[in-house]
């Protein structure tokens, strides 16, 4: 409970507050329990100000390797251009795109605008949002406009992309994805990857969740930026060791945390 507003008086002492024990109803009629997930979630809780201070006291600054292979500089859309749409207009306007135009390409500038906003970092109490993202992220491109198909990595500090292998990869889209066609039809396929041995070593156990929390939290900016330049995206399902396995020897040792896809929407007939 929180007191809200200004005064001039002393605070009042809170009231105390007795257990309500209201009666409830059972979501389903039967449940499943799974203890591991209480334990895990104890295991990485903060308990101590100590533990809290530690957490808090200085953000991992992940190194960036230079490139190795051949890259290609990024252009984003000047953001004033995007300015006349509020926030609330976007999110109203957000969809789970799965339809996509395979025959049209997707813009080279909006795809490097959804890169430039999506690696911009938040304000977190363990993070430093000018640090360039715990999350390295990877994709498979399949039609964008001026790209060879393929598959790369993006540096944001850089503002490249790096082309990893060469090829069409449409069908091993839609295989990561658990076999959905949508991640075959999709301009781009973007996946989240950690090396989590620095994570864990700077936050323990609750490493893991500055990982997830981070990879979909920056997700989440994309799927809202590719509606405000036009676009579509949704997330997906996927096969965790399989990513790891397609992106190797590049990801060897990293972790899987999300996949997006997006580009152009297919226009269902009228």
């Amino acid at each position: 409970m929180v007191t809200l507003g200004r005064s001039s008086g002393n605070i009042p002492t809170a009231p105390a507050v007795e257990r309500l024990d209201l009666p409830t109803e059972p979501l389903s009629s039967s449940e499943i329990d799974f203890p591991d997930i209480y334990e895990m979630h104890r295991e990485s809780s903060l308990t101590t100000g100590e533990e809290v201070a530690q957490w808090r006291s200085q953000p991992l600054m992940k190194s960036t390797p230079e490139p190795g292979g051949k890259t290609i500089e990024l252009k984003p859309i000047d953001l004033g251009d995007l300015s006349q749409r509020s926030i609330d207009e976007v999110i109203r306007r957000r969809r789970s795109v799965r339809h996509y135009d395979v025959n049209a390409p997707a813009p080279f500038d909006a795809f490097s605008t959804l890169l430039d906003i999506s690696s911009r970092g938040f304000q977190a109490d363990c993070l430093d949002h000018n640090a360039v993202p715990l999350n390295d992220r990877y994709l498979i491109i399949n039609n964008v406009e001026g790209l060879e198909p393929g598959s790369y990595i993006h540096h944001p500090g850089r503002g490249v992309i790096e082309m990893l292998k060469a090829g069409t990869f449409r069908e091993d889209a839609a295989r990561l994805a658990s076999g959905q066609q949508y991640a075959a039809d999709a301009h781009v396929n973007f996946y989240s990857l950690v090396d989590l041995e620095p994570v864990l070593q700077r936050f323990g156990n609750r490493g893991y969740r500055v990982a997830q929390t981070e990879g979909s939290l920056l997700a989440s900016k994309l799927h809202l930026a590719a509606h405000a330049v036009g676009l579509g995206a949704v997330g997906s399902t996927s096969v965790d060791n399989e990513v790891i396995e397609f992106f190797s020897p590049h990801a060897s040792g990293k972790s899987y945390m999300f996949i997006l896809t997006f580009g152009v929407r297919r226009r269902r007939p009228s």
